[in-house]
């Protein structure tokens, strides 16, 4: 017999902290998120868990860290079925926010011409090659480098980066040179990143975050003053991504 849920379920993931009374702390991913319950996947399941357990859970990613009153309703190899109590207008608000936040990192920001963020790449025994970010998602990042500068490796090689946006510490970690194409008297480069330490992952969707919000901050200026075609083609294909991607969790618009 086919069970159906009370309340419709999308596979969002997020990361997430279960806290028990005794103190006892469950950080893990959600999956299959309602407004009234998730999963919770865990690398592994506290003693101290146990079916109909009381706790409070937070998402991570939100600024103000709300706390949202709920109980363990199944205890599985993955993780935990958790059920919220009676606060769904709350948490879909803040599952709202976390989707948007999430979505904007995985699309990424384009960087407008002017505003400069330099970045080094470096293959082991090689020498440094100076850049400028172009694009930057919680994946991959795309730069922009001289023609005649020093030599890459070719695509495939993995080599170490380095971001130093202005006013904040530099940002290190590795990736793969996908490609680099010739654009005019410029290289653009695509480097993928593998799966990024937590602290790497927070700093860069800190950067991508403080990107957006300068752009926001100047839309008005730019109505008046447009900006050139490359950029504001750019912001339309991430538009579209972005609509996309919240088509795929709320469906199409029927109006």
């Amino acid at each position: 017999m086919t069970v159906r849920r009370r309340h419709e379920r999308v596979a969002f993931s997020g990361r997430a902290v279960l806290t028990l009374p005794d103190g006892t702390v469950c950080a893990g991913s959600t999956r299959d998120v309602s407004l009234h319950g998730l999963f919770l996947v865990l690398p592994e399941i506290p003693v101290a868990v146990v079916h109909g357990c009381q706790g409070v859970l937070r998402l991570t990613e939100l600024h103000h860290q709300r706390e949202f009153q709920c109980r363990v309703v199944h205890v599985a190899p993955q993780g935990l079925g958790i059920e919220l109590q009676d606060q769904s207008i709350t948490f879909g608000s803040d599952l709202t926010g976390s989707m948007l936040r999430e979505t904007r990192f995985q699309v990424g920001v384009t960087i407008p011409p002017g505003g400069d963020v330099p970045v080094t790449l470096r293959r082991a025994g090689a020498e440094m090659v100076r850049a400028y970010l172009l694009k930057i998602s919680i994946s991959r990042m795309e730069c922009v480098i001289p023609v005649h500068s020093a030599p890459l490796p070719g695509p495939g090689e993995r080599l170490a980066w380095r971001i130093e946006p202005a006013a904040h510490a530099p940002i290190e970690g590795e990736g793969e040179l996908r490609s680099a194409r010739e654009h005019g008297a410029e290289k653009v480069c695509l480097v993928v990143f593998p799966v990024l330490a937590e602290e790497t992952r927070r700093a860069v969707e800190g950067l991508i975050q403080r990107l957006s919000d300068h752009q926001a901050q100047r839309g008005l200026a730019g109505i008046a003053n447009p900006p050139p075609a490359r950029f504001a083609a750019a912001q339309s294909r991430q538009i579209k991504q972005v609509l996309k991607e919240f088509e795929g969790v709320f469906g199409k618009s029927k109006s």
